[in-house]
């Protein structure tokens, strides 16, 4: 053992706090110069603990007097130790006492986050050990760390889980304080620790419920927001958070909805208008979970009120909409996320706003705005997200003929057609969709039906129906496309072969009864 690991250990024997204090910054010293691997620097981090002790360890991380205020450096140097001692295979048992535990959490929920705008660096170790702690004024990501590292034994699982609950239940927290241990809690459920969700789950939907209803700066509601987007989705969140906490959030996402979509002065970089993106994935989720049949789906009186409340988001989604339609250009930050939340709604309830929906269809299918939006989304075609609504809408009898009016207008057939063509086998879902989505249009007994076949004709019909042939081996839906398209093209203007294949398609299927019915009215 050499001079500096004597010097430390001869600090740490001392009555006096001011030496231990001493004793533990050497220590912390000693550990960032040395290799973790290194034997004598595990026998010297456990003869040091074992020295100075719990109560002095625990001491050391007093929560800070003011919430929002740094830790004082020494709790940064005492979390240091503690994730080291975690990650040791002889960890002395009394790392593991929830008291120490308590106290480590209280440290980091009231403590001011590490970086300068606010946002939670949990789990990022620094490694210049006490000088950096000291250098930042105490820096959390000791904090984090030693959480993090607790969290992953067994042995501290469950005295971790009630350290959070317990803090929840603290009714003096601020705001920000109270979103800290959110944070926590959401660092700390991605590591597979038995037990660990249930037991706080069901208070942390109450406190984000409790919060939304507080006056939040952006900032944090848009950090409360990634937060409520990992409770959505989550199976055991969802079925253990109450439906007036999803109807508190539901209230708080449709106030900034409307706020910022039916705003003309927000500036495009403002807190709130980069918080949106989040908000409308949550109305999104929100929408799934309302017709949802697992458990913890929101029913009764819950779920009336929801539905009255995302209609209010729907509105303002559509009045953004109709504005980029008016005015060209679209913030496809928002615009992106808005066209989502339409779509999800459209599949499942297909009666409500069609007829603020329907006249949006020419800047929904408008390709110069898609593609600005692709660009800005790696690629991916938000019309991909109307179709299962746009299905639905043709299936329901009220709306198909309107539906089908408005999506012939719009040209969706050769933007269907195109749409397949772009997503290939990459995204089968989406393609089996957009087949299905042509084929019911085609099949459409009005008008708009002999409309949409007219649109086929000028689109090469040979060329594609042979490609949804091509498909055809492990789609039903280019089938049903394959055969609806070949029935709605007069035979003279397509191949031999091609007629065959969709022939021999339209008998091999017996779901397609009601295609090969129209192919025969075609072939009259």
């Amino acid at each position: 053992m050499d001079e500096l690991a004597r010097r430390c250990l001869y600090l740490l024997e001392q009555d006096d706090d001011s030496a231990r204090v001493a004793g533990l910054l050497v220590l912390a010293h000693t550990m960032a110069k040395a290799d973790a691997a290194d034997p004598l620097h595990e026998s010297l981090l456990l003869a040091a603990v074992d020295t100075v002790g719990l109560r002095f360890i625990a001491r050391m991380l007093c929560p800070p007097l003011r919430h929002g205020s740094a830790p004082e450096p020494i709790a940064s140097v005492a979390a240091l130790i503690l994730a080291r001692l975690a990650a040791l295979d002889a960890t002395p048992a009394w790392v593991f006492h929830p008291v120490l535990i308590t106290r480590l959490v209280a440290c980091r929920a009231a403590a001011e986050p590490s970086s300068v705008d606010g946002e939670s660096e949990a789990g990022n170790v620094t490694e210049d050990g006490a000088d950096a702690a000291l250098a930042d004024g105490g820096d959390v990501a000791e904090l984090d760390a030693a959480l993090m590292a607790l969290a992953t034994r067994p042995d501290a699982a469950p005295a971790v889980a009630d350290a959070l609950a317990g803090w929840f239940a603290e009714s003096q927290l601020a705001p920000a304080s109270r979103l800290r241990v959110l944070e926590l809690w959401d660092a700390l459920v991605t590591l597979p620790v038995p037990g660990l969700e249930a037991r706080v789950l069901a208070m942390c939907g109450a406190q984000m419920a409790a919060m939304m209803r507080s006056r939040l700066n952006a900032s944090i509601r848009a950090r409360l927001y990634s937060f409520g987007l990992w409770m959505l989705g989550s199976r055991t969140a969802v079925a253990a958070v109450a439906a007036k906490s999803w109807l508190v959030l539901a209230k708080g996402v449709c106030i900034d909805v409307r706020v910022v979509l039916e705003s003309e002065n927000l500036a495009r970089g403002s807190a709130e208008v980069a918080s949106l993106p989040r908000a409308l994935l949550i109305a999104e989720e929100l929408i799934r979970l309302l017709v949802s049949d697992d458990d913890g789906g929101i029913g009764g009186e819950a779920a009336s009120k929801m539905i009255m409340v995302l209609m209010e988001c729907l509105s303002a989604v559509t009045y953004y909409i109709s504005a980029v339609a008016n005015q060209g250009q679209a913030n496809h930050d928002l615009m992106f996320p808005a066209v989502r939340v339409l779509g999800a709604w459209c599949a499942e309830e297909n009666s409500l706003l069609t007829d603020q929906v329907l006249p949006l269809l020419p800047t929904l299918f408008d390709p110069r705005l898609r593609r600005a939006a692709a660009a800005a989304h790696g690629g991916m075609d938000w019309v991909v997200f109307l179709l299962p609504g746009l299905r639905a809408m043709l299936a329901n009898p009220d709306v198909a003929g309107a539906a089908a009016a408005e999506l012939v207008d719009v040209g969706a057939v050769s933007h269907l057609l195109d749409l397949v063509t772009a997503l290939g086998d990459d995204a089968p879902g989406a393609r089996d969709n957009a087949y299905l989505l042509l084929a019911e249009l085609l099949l459409v007994g009005s008008e708009a039906g002999a409309a949409a076949a007219r649109q086929l004709a000028a689109a090469d019909p040979g060329t594609r129906i042979h490609m949804a042939c091509t498909a055809s081996q492990s789609s039903a839906a280019a089938t049903a496309a394959a055969v609806a398209m070949a029935a709605a093209c007069p035979a003279e203007e397509l191949e031999p072969g091609v007629l065959a294949a969709a022939r021999t398609l339209a008998r091999s299927d017996p779901e397609l009864a009601h295609v090969l019915a129209a192919w025969k009215r075609a072939r009259r």
